[in-house]
């Protein structure tokens, strides 16, 4: 075990009172309830998670959806990001700096690559064969490298190389 000192039943409760906490907690903010006090939403979520941490059946259950849960927020998270990083709210007409976002998507095909065969497992592409699933994941990174480029380009008033 990683953590020597807790005890497996801890370990749940903790794992499943973070979770849910972490979930009801940011969709009441998202869904703006209790926009005013953020302390009344908090306690909501605390009580929320206690309570579903203290019911032996959803932990179990909880604790067999976490893994899936965990990456599928992931990929929303990812999604969003990308979004917010290639389709910026526009302010007074500014340009935003698309070279984090190429960088950061080049880090992220790498990363993809080099941890594949732990990945594959959770997803349930074991039966795919790696090789092509890496090739479809490079393909739409390398389409958004090249999207988030043409945008920084299209944005100016010459295109590079030219005087």
């Amino acid at each position: 075990m990683v953590i020597e000192f807790l005890s497996t039943d801890l370990i749940g409760f903790l794992a499943v009172f973070g979770f849910v906490f972490a979930l009801v907690f940011a969709l009441m903010i998202y869904a703006k309830i209790f926009p005013e006090s953020k302390k009344a939403v908090a306690m909501i979520a605390i009580v929320i998670g206690f309570v579903t941490a203290l019911f032996e059946p959803a932990v179990l259950f909880m604790l067999n959806i976490i893994p899936i849960a965990a990456i599928v927020f992931v990929f929303i998270f990812f999604i969003f990001f990308v979004k917010k990083l290639f389709f910026p709210d526009k302010k007074d007409g500014k340009k935003h700096d698309v070279w984090p976002a190429i960088l950061g998507m080049g880090v992220m095909l790498i990363v993809i690559n080099a941890f594949w065969d732990k990945i594959s497992g959770y997803l349930g592409f074991a039966t795919i064969p790696g090789d092509t699933v890496l090739w479809l994941i490079g393909i739409l990174i390398i389409t958004l490298i090249f999207a988030a480029a043409y945008s920084a380009w299209e944005g100016s008033e010459k295109a590079p190389g030219t005087t």
